[in-house]
């Protein structure tokens, strides 16, 4: 056999192999492209999720959510049948179903269905790495965004009634107070800075210094009504900012709780006196609240303790 024959072979089998590869690679880029649109992967982000999915970091529900068995206006009461959740809300006219999974960083994955009128809008999954759309109804997005809104403002506005219940359940001090000063309290010593405020003082200035690190208040206040407790109206009291940080000074009298266990109000806490501020507004919902609605209040305010917070 000549030498030209030989090389001529040589050339045709890596012909050969150079096409196979490539039609390999064409082949594996099409499956690629395939899944992606099926699976409706478009970011690096998504492709995070999935593969978070692909080790069981989620709720096995993704598997028929990515595959598509569970679609945009399934019936909500054969999903739940189907599928119990791990907890659900009522926002608004909208029913939201939570699958919790496993945590990742700081929080746990979540996949979380969306229903109006008995059937599904949206379903997407959550976690630390962002949000990934399974499906979703834009018509009705707006309208979810509001009553959320809505839904989280009440939510805000019963935890802090609740504290108001705990506090005068267990006989702590409930007070509303109106203002007579508020004061900028004097800079401390030297020796009482931190290193970095004297750090900010010495390259920039003590005013910008003072800036960076805030400026500290006194809040002077008259007791004009106590609701629980054993303080007398006409008492002068005198508060850091911090004892009163949520206070809106704006409102003419400020709604304040002493307890001397932090755990009275805010069971997850460590203990130890405290004073806080809770909005007018939230201890005029709660006195607007009949017995018998007292009774469901607290019922409803216990369940969510019993149940672990969400990240939504």
């Amino acid at each position: 056999m000549g030498e030209s024959s030989i090389i001529e072979r040589r050339q045709q089998r890596r012909k050969r192999i150079l096409i196979a590869t490539t039609a390999f690679f064409i082949a594996l880029v099409m499956v690629i492209i395939f899944l992606c649109g099926f699976l409706d992967v478009r970011s690096p982000r998504d492709l995070i999720i999935f593969r978070a999915m692909a080790k069981g970091d989620f709720h096995p529900l993704w598997k028929d959510l990515a595959l598509r068995r569970v679609h945009k206006d399934d019936s909500l009461a054969e999903t739940i049948g189907r599928y119990p959740p791990t907890s659900r809300e009522e926002v608004g006219p909208f029913t939201v179903l939570l699958y919790d999974g496993k945590a990742l960083g700081r929080h746990k994955t979540q996949l979380r269905i969306i229903a109006a009128n008995g059937v599904l809008t949206d379903a997407f999954a959550a976690c630390s790495y962002g949000d990934h759309v399974f499906f979703q109804s834009p018509s009705q997005r707006e309208a979810f965004t509001r009553a959320y809104s809505e839904y989280v403002s009440q939510q805000l506005l019963e935890s802090k009634a609740y504290q108001i219940h705990r506090a005068i359940t267990a006989g702590q001090d409930v007070f509303i107070s109106r203002r007579i000063d508020r004061r900028e309290v004097a800079d401390p010593n030297e020796s009482q800075r931190d290193p970095k405020t004297r750090q900010l003082e010495e390259i920039y200035g003590k005013e910008y210094a003072k800036l960076m690190a805030g400026t500290s208040f006194e809040l002077t206040v008259e007791v004009s009504e106590v609701l629980s407790g054993e303080l007398k109206p006409g008492t002068e009291l005198k508060f850091s900012d911090t004892e009163c940080e949520e206070a809106d000074l704006a409102e003419p009298e400020t709604v304040f709780l002493h307890v001397e266990d932090s755990r009275t109000i805010r069971p997850n806490s460590e203990g130890g006196g405290l004073y806080t501020t809770v909005p007018g507004n939230a201890l005029a919902w709660y006195q607007s609240l009949t017995p018998d609605e007292i009774k469901d209040f607290e019922a409803r305010c216990q369940s969510r303790l019993a149940t672990p917070e969400t990240e939504n």
